[in-house]
């Protein structure tokens, strides 16, 4: 009930934000009028942008994550992706226009604007006072929605071996994966420590975004080779020229967030570079010990989970 509740209380802020907002917009802050055009820092600012700001779109995958556990997902899953996707575009795009159309863009990069100081502008203090308590309230659902989806990804990991067996672990009660959750809250909690400036984090997200959608581009052409009957039943398929097309889109955007990333912040992609290299001896370690007891990881992966089958 209070994730319900909170994520009706961030649609609440967002709503009125958004009405009160649009009245004061100035337009000429839109045009830039003064302050270097509708593109001050060129084509490229607006790439860097976007990049920077790639990871805030990430969230909305997050249905697939939970796939095992969502009634109908064959119908549901895609259905869910696709209306919260062009949602979420058309509410970050409201909310640029009324923050950019009411605050300079200067000064929002400056004091590192946020929805509240904006709302200060055309909102009485009490009223912010109360959005500010609606907001911590939708970003501690936010959170508990993360940590639901991706320590489904632990769990599938550990399920396949790739990690220790005891993140597979089912709770005897509620039937989730409880000890996948508690690494993952647990590692949340650690980075509460580090200080890092939030264009650091938001490069730290967005260079591993990138690289899983460097990988993932291929996974629909290695399906084809790997599992040609599977592919074959399946009820939704793009055309071979389709879905070569967009595999050529995906990893050239992707390699060229990658290039952007490195100009931005190396520090952070340095960080980033670092983890995965020990995610990969850690794979290789974990292979050969798993190995060396009879279990062979690549017999494994070659599974497919009976959640994911067509039926």
């Amino acid at each position: 009930m209070l994730f319900i509740y909170s994520k009706s209380s961030i649609s609440f802020v967002i709503f009125i934000f958004i009405i009160f907002g649009l009245p004061h917009i100035d337009i000429n802050k839109l045009k830039g009028t003064g302050s270097g055009g509708l593109f001050p820092m060129g084509i490229i600012g607006i790439f860097m942008g976007a990049v920077i700001l790639s990871f805030s779109y990430q969230g909305f995958t997050a249905v697939a994550e939970i796939g095992g556990e969502v009634k109908n997902p064959r119908k549901n899953i895609p259905l869910g992706l696709l209306i919260s996707f062009f949602l979420i575009a058309v509410v970050y795009i409201l909310v640029s226009i009324v923050m950019t159309g009411n605050m300079d863009w200067r000064t929002l990069g400056a004091i590192e604007g946020n929805l509240v100081d904006v709302a200060a502008l055309f909102f009485p203090s009490w009223v912010l006072i109360f959005l500010s308590i609606l907001i911590l309230i939708a970003i501690a659902s936010t959170i508990h929605g993360i940590l639901l989806a991706y320590s489904r990804n632990l769990f599938s990991a550990a399920r396949d071996q790739l990690l220790p067996s005891f993140l597979a672990k089912l709770n005897k009660k509620y039937k989730t994966p409880h000890w996948s959750i508690t690494l993952f809250v647990v590692g949340a909690i650690i980075l509460l420590f580090f200080q890092a400036s939030i264009l650091d984090l938001s490069i730290v997200l967005a260079f591993t975004g990138s690289i899983t959608a460097l990988v993932l581009a291929f996974v629909p052409l290695k399906l084809e080779k790997k599992f040609p009957d599977m592919i074959e039943k399946s009820q939704f398929k793009l055309n071979r020229k389709i879905l070569v097309a967009c595999v050529v889109i995906n990893v050239a955007y992707a390699i060229f967030s990658l290039i952007l990333m490195v100009l931005i912040s190396p520090i952070a992609v340095l960080i980033s570079v670092i983890f995965y290299i020990g995610a990969i001896v850690y794979y290789i370690i974990r292979k050969k010990w798993l190995a060396k007891n009879g279990i062979d990881l690549n017999e494994i992966c070659k599974t497919i989970p009976e959640e994911t089958l067509e039926v």
